[in-house]
């Protein structure tokens, strides 16, 4: 029997302990599917083995979808520590339930990769004291607000973007010509004029994961 797998090499991305609706927009699932020719004298039963970790490994569910062709939906292992992982999935096409005896098959192995990222976490400093850390999907609320023209500095493992809103009626916010996409810093000023007292900062991470794993909250109060 002959095995022809879509896509012919598969591919994949999560962060660590990536939850959907949780600290991720989605979960980081993948379809594969494979076409079977061949003759044969009985029930088959399909599984898919994975040789490594990257899907986390063993047997895994294969659902059969008619005219000898199989699917699976297969997500990342998302306990894995962050790093790049390789290794097969093999179609396996058994004569019973518990695969005691299978097919003779050819082409039934699909390599992969498998590329799990850190989860994005900030460290937040105002006036170089730390106050507390902040990871995708939840936000850092301050209960005290924070002096007035307080530089605020916030530390990530990964690379980000800050986002937030400045302007007349809201909380200045000078960036400090130092800061980087891994060190951002900035002094925070309440115009005496200023209808809004309080500021959200959201850093979105800008690697692998963009578009997939939720940003990081910081919610402050500036005082008059």
């Amino acid at each position: 029997m002959t095995v022809s797998f879509n896509p012919s090499a598969l591919s994949a991305k999560g962060f660590q302990g990536q939850q959907a609706n949780v600290n991720a927009f989605q979960d980081s699932t993948v379809t594969v599917q494979a076409a079977v020719s061949g003759t044969t004298s009985g029930t088959v039963y399909a599984r898919v083995v994975d040789s490594g970790q990257g899907f986390g490994g063993g047997a895994l569910n294969v659902s059969s979808v008619g005219s000898g062709r199989y699917s699976a939906t297969l997500r990342p292992n998302m306990t894995l520590v962050p790093g790049t992982y390789t290794g097969s999935l093999t179609l396996q096409l058994c004569k019973d339930a518990g695969c005691a005896s299978q097919y003779t098959t050819a082409g039934a192995t699909l390599p992969y990769t498998v590329t799990i990222s850190p989860r994005l976490s900030v460290d937040v400093y105002i006036n170089s004291t730390f106050v507390g850390t902040t990871l995708s999907g939840p936000t850092l609320s301050l209960q005290s607000a924070i002096p007035n023209n307080s530089t605020v500095e916030f530390r990530s493992n990964v690379p980000v973007q800050w986002q937030y809103s400045s302007g007349p009626g809201f909380i200045g916010v000078t960036v400090n010509p130092s800061a980087t996409s891994t060190d951002w810093k900035a002094t925070l000023v309440r115009p005496a004029n200023a209808s809004i007292d309080s500021i959200d900062l959201n850093a979105v991470a800008q690697d692998g994961t963009q578009g997939i794993q939720r940003s990081a909250g910081v919610s402050l109060k500036v005082s008059p």
